[in-house]
């Protein structure tokens, strides 16, 4: 926090005697305040770099995004995602993670998947963590055969897994196996699955 203050201090200063903030100046103020957990100022900065002419860039924005993705204020992200693709900035792998991410914790899961449909037709890649985010919620929805498809994509684009890839199918198996389906189903889904992953993962062991 006190080197927050200090740059901010600098920062006034600058504002009145010059020479102006920059583009990396704003950014920096705006990522203290948001690993601060201070949205509040972080926008007013935001607003401030605007009205100076000083355009946000995709770096900007994607931390502005994060970081209330993060606080719990998706409606707010999605209004800063929209306004950022306005100003014809293209959304980058950390914006859509962090928005495909917020939707999906608040269980939007049709805004989630048509989110990550236009990640990738832009050309924006999805990255393991955004493959590992869309799976747990659809496995908490119960939707285990979408899941599984995103399973066998992931191996197919050749991402490699990571310790949250296999503790979200573990979770999926689990949620699988305590669902109000019949035992046989469950088993024969269960085991299905199972066969699926490791088949897929075969080539990273």
């Amino acid at each position: 926090m006190g080197n927050v203050k200090k740059a901010m201090i600098l920062f006034n200063q600058m504002l009145k005697a010059g020479p102006f903030p920059t583009m990396v100046t704003y950014n920096t103020l705006i990522n203290g305040y948001l690993k601060l957990g201070n949205l509040n100022n972080a926008l007013r900065l935001l607003e401030m770099m605007k009205e100076s002419g000083c355009d946000p860039d995709e770096w900007t924005y994607s931390k502005i995004i994060s970081g209330f993705c993060k606080g719990g204020k998706l409606d707010f992200a999605s209004t800063i995602f929209h306004e950022m693709v306005e100003r014809g900035i293209s959304p980058n792998q950390v914006s859509y993670t962090a928005m495909i991410n917020g939707y999906s914790t608040e269980g939007r899961l049709d805004v989630t998947l048509s989110l990550f449909g236009k990640m990738e037709e832009s050309g924006c890649y999805p990255s393991i963590e955004t493959y590992n985010t869309i799976v747990r919620g659809l496995s908490k929805d119960n939707r285990f055969s979408e899941a599984e498809k995103l399973c066998n994509k992931l191996a197919e684009k050749g991402l490699l897994p990571n310790v949250i890839t296999y503790t979200s199918f573990a979770e999926m198996v689990g949620l699988i196996l305590h669902s109000r389906s019949s035992m046989k189903w469950k088993k024969e889904i269960a085991h299905q699955i199972c066969t699926h992953i490791l088949h897929s993962f075969m080539g990273y062991v």
